[in-house]
């Protein structure tokens, strides 16, 4: 699943940790 930055995102509908 990616945000709408293009990084990854981990958790349920909640972004608890984001990566490049």
């Amino acid at each position: 699943v990616t945000d709408g930055y293009g990084k990854v995102i981990f958790g349920s509908g909640t972004k608890l940790h984001t990566y490049s």
